[in-house]
């Protein structure tokens, strides 16, 4: 069963903390995430070696703050991590911050 966590606020080690306590409890191949839920997902697969999948709903300028897109970036580069966007011109836009290749979604 897939359980929902709620994470909105301020990150903190006790959410992270307790998102990857969570995850461990059914150990997932693969993380798709949206808007904050990346932080907390690039944590535990890091962590765990899991793969995440991210949609990207907004320019990515205004999804994430200027510490999240470095390190959703190099998660990127790393291939930790596929980027999906639900826009031609969020995809335009993503290319520029993270400079990789992306999946796109319509």
């Amino acid at each position: 069963a897939i359980q929902f966590c709620n994470l909105s606020g301020r990150v903190t080690p006790k959410k992270l903390f307790t998102f990857a306590k969570e995850l461990g409890k059914f150990a997932p191949d693969i993380i798709h995430t949206h808007i904050d839920g990346a932080i907390y997902a690039c944590f535990y697969a890091r962590t765990h070696r899991v793969k995440m999948v991210h949609t990207l709903h907004t320019a990515p300028n205004a999804e994430f703050k200027p510490w999240v897109r470095k390190l959703m970036a190099l998660f990127y580069r790393c291939n930790k991590a596929v980027l999906v966007t639900v826009s031609a011109e969020n995809r335009k836009l993503a290319k520029l911050i993270f400079w990789i290749l992306l999946l796109t979604k319509i």
